[in-house]
Parts: structure tokens; C-alpha cells; sequence
């Protein structure tokens, strides 16, 4: 009788972690696929909803949030380099760092 409790809550415990290791897995496939659409072919990514458009004498940056991160895409004569950084950073700082 002991040892059923104990499988029992293996059991679920291996449900949690299987479903905890599931989102995970389709983070990460929803990154490198907006990875490789918004960097590799200069397209708008898919699984991102549209931020803010930044526009400069040479071009526009878009900025799309995405869970956990932020793609900017750069349209610029100056400084055409697409980028990936955390949802907490802020792209006028990343501008005067990156472009200049």
C-alpha cells in the first residue's frame, strides 16, 4: 500500500516534468524559427506580436515582442544589422552602442 502512494506521485511528478520540458521545447522552436525568418531572410517573424517602428534620416527599425525576448529589424543604410535581445532591453540603447 506504501509503495502505490509512492508511484502514484512519480507519476505525476513525470506528468509535470514532461509538461514543463513540452513548453520549453516549443519556446525554443518558436525562437529559432523566428531566428531564422527575421534574421536569415529579412522578413516580420511569425510568433511575435508588432512593437514599436523607430525611424531614422536613412531608414526604420521594427521591434516585435516575442516571450522572454525582442527582434528588431533593421531597414537602415547606416547600420542594417538585425538583432535579438532580452524583453527587458530598450533599443535607443542598443542604437547608440550598436550603430554609430
Amino acid at each position: 500500500m506504501f509503495n502505490r502512494g509512492v508511484v502514484t506521485m512519480n507519476r505525476y511528478a513525470k506528468k509535470v516534468l514532461l509538461g514543463i520540458v513540452a513548453v520549453i521545447v516549443l519556446w525554443g522552436l518558436a525562437f529559432v524559427f523566428d531566428y531564422g525568418i527575421a534574421i536569415g531572410n529579412n522578413r516580420d517573424p511569425i510568433f511575435c506580436s508588432k512593437g514599436q517602428i523607430y525611424e531614422y534620416d536613412d531608414g526604420t527599425v521594427k521591434e516585435f515582442k516575442c516571450i522572454g525576448y525582442k527582434i528588431y529589424v533593421s531597414d537602415r543604410k547606416s547600420c542594417s544589422k538585425n538583432q535579438i535581445r532580452p524583453a527587458s532591453s530598450e533599443w535607443e540603447k542598443i542604437e547608440l552602442d550598436e550603430c554609430k
